[in-house]
């Protein structure tokens, strides 16, 4: 298991004469009940909250996890489980196949006071309503209030009885995957200060309007969860703040207007610094109109520990960068496919086309 979990974004204090002046801290915890130790645990103390290795039809497994705000900050949280990794396998028949593909979960929470775990096989899968393929992950949402109480989960994962020799690995070419559950917290908008309650309206987004709205601003961004296959993000040339995108499907991500400051010399100047990107999860960029890039800038700086699809479509288009693109920095990142549109007949007719003098600008995918 790859486990992300305590976000504890900032906690401080400060003394000024006789007036102390103290910040809130947003910190949400998530544990799992190790049964053999009989007691909660952070995640971050083990990799293996599912216990089983060696899965067969009927294997039923249960993790048991649980989220507090152990904060002085009300928090909106995204409890996201999804398939970091995955090692494809070779069945009995010779064929690939993804173990991800027939293992199946559910997710409940508070499920008849069920913290510690069922005691039967039958009573962990009679909670299992709504199950799918693990392969196709799982988001629950949800409000925490400032020293809340716990919030219990419990996490059923077993191998239908119905799978057969398709997923019956070779003895060679053994599956595995590398499950990730991750917590994504931001401040919630209920303190208020001297005039409203929206202070910290602007942290996580969940909606591709949303994060333009805050892009257009020059603010940092996260877009967390979000799945909108047509939604196209704007980043304003020499944009200076931080675009980070958490289990996303859009189709593109595209370099805007210049950011209007409060100087007229540095809005028009060009971008000095590159746009940075941190990719979580797993982010999918697939353009969907002819000529679209995936990912543009003048510079782009792709950092994270998720897993990257950037594919472009149609002429002359590029995954990541292109003709106007001076740099491109992409580390840590897990590259699953990046395709660049088809070019011109007449470009191909060029005379500088396939020789060594360069003629564009930084690309990745062309």
């Amino acid at each position: 298991m790859l486990l992300g979990t305590t976000f504890a974004w900032f906690t401080d204090s400060v003394t000024s004469s006789n007036n102390i002046i103290k910040s809130g801290d947003l910190d949400i915890v998530l544990e799992y009940y190790d049964a053999e130790a009989k007691k909660w645990k952070d995640v971050t103390d083990s990799k293996d909250i599912l216990t089983g290795d060696l899965w067969e039809p009927g294997y039923v497994d249960v993790a048991y996890l649980r989220l507090k705000n152990d904060g002085t900050l009300a928090l909106k949280y995204a409890l996201a489980v999804n398939v970091v990794s995955e090692t494809e396998g070779v069945n009995k028949d010779g064929k690939s196949f993804k173990l991800s593909d027939y293992i199946y979960f559910d997710v409940k929470e508070n499920v008849d006071g069920q913290n510690n775990g069922f005691a039967t096989r039958a009573d962990a899968m009679a909670i299992a309503t709504e199950t799918k393929k693990i392969s196709e992950g799982y988001t629950k949402f949800g409000n925490l209030s400032a020293g809340s109480e716990f919030v219990y989960l419990a996490m059923v994962v077993y191998m239908p009885t119905t799978v057969g020799n398709e997923a019956n690995h070779d003895g060679e070419h053994v599956p595995q995957i590398d499950l990730g559950i991750n917590v994504f917290a931001t401040q919630d908008t209920v303190e208020s200060d001297s005039f409203n309650n929206q202070y910290d309206a602007y942290t996580a987004v969940f909606t591709v309007a949303n994060a333009n709205a805050m892009l257009a601003e020059n603010k940092d961004v996260a877009l967390v969860n979000c799945i909108e296959p047509k939604g196209v993000l704007y980043v304003p040339a020499g944009y200076t703040g931080t675009l980070t995108l958490h289990n996303v499907t859009i189709a593109s991500v595209q370099e805007a207007a210049a950011v209007e400051t409060a100087s007229t010399e540095e809005a028009a100047a060009p971008a000095t610094k590159a746009t940075n990107i941190v990719i979580l999860g797993n982010v999918v960029i697939k353009a969907t109109e002819n000529g679209m890039s995936a990912i543009t800038g003048t510079a782009l700086n792709i950092s994270g520990t998720g897993n990257l699809t950037a594919i472009a479509k149609g002429d002359l288009a590029y995954g990541i960068g292109g003709d106007s693109t001076k740099e491109i920095t992409v580390k840590g990142v897990h590259i699953v496919d990046i395709r660049g549109g088809h070019v011109k007949p007449n470009f191909i007719k060029d005379a500088k086309y396939g020789k060594d003098e360069l003629t564009g600008g930084a690309a990745i995918g062309s």
